[in-house]
């Protein structure tokens, strides 16, 4: 029979689980400044230091920390997400988008008791060329919404297009919402790549969650450090997925996580919440 030498001291501070991976424009702030990177695997923070010996002739030798980085490092599962390339690699690449065939009369709906005032709702559709969508009608339940007073457009730091409905008039969240609109998708995607060499700063949190605790660690200030690599699989294989693995390393941000003690910038943050 085994001999335990302890016992677990408390288990709510076990971290179990996979991570979500977000990334945004650097230096911006908001819940809609962040991009969900989606499935992946092998997900790994790692965070190394350079520990340096200070001599001295009449004191002890003393040792600090010379350099601090972290690096994070996964296998992306959903390799044609071209968002997620655009935040990792910005300008880096040549993107041309070829628009496709004009779609007429698209419905989006809200089921009742679904939506609420003042929180962005995206149009599940986007213009080829990032425009705004064109809204042809717009219903809370039989009732017609009008804009600047039942609801405002938005467009987010990335692009994307939505509505935030207005409290009060005719917007009503215990009915349901009809959205009709018009579009021309993206027919195709040519990224050329090569030709350049600056790569865009951005920023990386990796949110965990346990019976609703939120685990979250935030990068501040982060770069690419290697390029894209396609692992093609065998055409029988039980997992055909090809998943590009990518490296991403932190660094210091004085611009906009300054500690004012040091005068240095934080590499990251860790936030653990107990509900």
């Amino acid at each position: 029979m085994a001999e335990f030498q302890t016992t677990v001291c408390n288990p709510a501070d076990i971290l179990r689980g996979g991570g979500k991976v977000e990334i945004g424009v650097y230096g911006t702030e908001g819940e809609d400044s962040w991009h969900d990177a989606g499935a992946l695997s092998g997900l790994e923070f790692d965070e190394t230091m350079e520990v340096s010996k200070e001599e001295n002739d009449n004191a002890d030798a003393d040792e600090v920390v010379s350099k601090q980085e972290a690096s994070i490092k996964a296998n992306l599962h959903e390799a044609l997400k071209s968002l997620t390339w655009d935040k990792l690699r910005g300008d880096f690449d040549k993107k041309t988008v070829t628009p496709g065939t004009a779609v007429t009369g698209a419905i989006q709906t809200f089921a009742a008791d679904t939506t609420e005032a003042d929180k962005l709702y995206y149009i599940a559709n986007e213009n080829a060329d990032g425009t705004e969508q064109t809204i042809t009608d717009f219903k809370c339940g039989s009732i017609d919404l009008e804009e600047g007073t039942d609801y405002i457009r938005f467009t987010d730091a990335k692009g994307y297009h939505g509505v935030i409905f207005q409290a009060g008039g005719n917007y009503d969240p215990t009915k349901e919402i009809r959205l009709t609109y018009n579009y021309t998708p993206v027919a195709s995607v040519l990224v050329q790549s090569g030709s350049r060499s600056i790569l865009p700063w951005f920023k990386v949190r990796i949110t965990t969650k346990n019976a609703g605790a939120r685990h979250r660690i935030t990068f501040y200030k982060c770069k690419i450090k290697a390029g894209k690599k396609y692992s093609y699989p065998k055409d029988d294989d039980a997992d055909r997925r090809i998943k590009m693995p990518i490296e991403i390393i932190a660094k210091q941000d004085p611009d906009y996580h300054l500690d004012p003690v040091t005068g240095n910038g934080f590499i990251y943050g860790i936030e653990q919440r107990s509900a």
